[in-house]
């Protein structure tokens, strides 16, 4: 009982005190940019860079229109720049503010949202790349648009929980950290990223790749932005995926919270 109330706690006081998150979270992109000209600007031309050159080329091999690839490619791969850095960083979640949890009481899911701030300023600078895209190629708009929020959201509560959990295992166990790592690269080419949704046969590939909850999560942000229509099964499978996590997350972090400043 004592333990699920300082669960609750952390959880009450990780959010009541945002300024301690959200502000040491914008400090870290200052501090890694330091001395830079163009700062975090430097990432977003880099990417940008890298999408147009991928872009061109995957469109070739998929001998579809560069205007009907490169912004469905743009559109997902920073998304899933987004998702991997976060997930890749959350690996070290509590471990690499093992000097400050030992020596000062904060709330432990401040460590989670600190990284997960840092992540969201990255991506709201990345975003330059995809609004290029839709003024080089053209949008065009549709009401579907204000269906990205809600999907959205649900993007962010997945990356959150799940987060929770990895970095709770991973600083229990060290070696998850490469296991975490390996599976982000099969699921690169499991989800829709290099390609999209409308190439898949009926029959085992589709199987696996629906398998994939990174396939629900990318879809329902970018369809709205394409202005396509988000079915129940995507809404479905985006739901159940971070209804799993947000279980798998409370139920760790209730059980196991005490432990993670001794495991440090």
């Amino acid at each position: 009982m004592h333990s699920s109330l300082s669960a609750l706690q952390d959880i009450r006081e990780s959010f009541s005190n945002s300024q301690l998150w959200l502000w040491t979270g914008i400090q870290d992109i200052k501090l890694r940019y330091r001395r830079s000209v163009l700062g975090p600007w430097w990432l977003t031309i880099s990417t940008g860079i890298l999408v147009a050159a991928m872009g061109v080329l995957y469109a070739g091999i998929f001998k579809q229109e560069i205007a009907d690839y490169l912004p469905n490619f743009a559109v997902s791969y920073i998304f899933w720049i987004f998702f991997s850095g976060q997930m890749n960083e959350s690996t070290t979640a509590f471990t690499q503010f093992e000097h400050i949890l030992k020596q000062t009481r904060i709330p432990l899911l401040s460590c989670v949202l600190r990284i997960l701030t840092r992540h969201v300023i990255i991506l709201l600078h990345n975003a330059l790349i995809i609004l290029i895209s839709f003024m080089i190629f053209g949008f065009n708009f549709s009401w579907n648009l204000i269906y990205f929020l809600p999907g959205f959201f649900i993007f962010l509560l997945f990356l959150f929980s799940i987060s929770i959990a990895i970095g709770i295992l991973c600083t229990r166990y060290r070696d998850m950290v490469q296991v975490i790592s390996s599976v982000l690269q099969i699921l690169f080419f499991l989800s829709p990223i290099l390609w999209k949704t409308e190439i898949l046969e009926h029959g085992a590939q589709t199987l696996i790749v629906k398998a994939n909850p990174i396939f629900y999560l990318i879809e329902i942000i970018r369809r709205p932005l394409f202005g396509r229509t988000i079915t129940f099964d995507l809404w479905n499978g985006a739901l159940l995926c971070t209804a799993m996590s947000v279980l798998i997350a409370v139920f760790l972090f209730f059980k196991y919270r005490a432990r993670i400043t001794y495991w440090l």
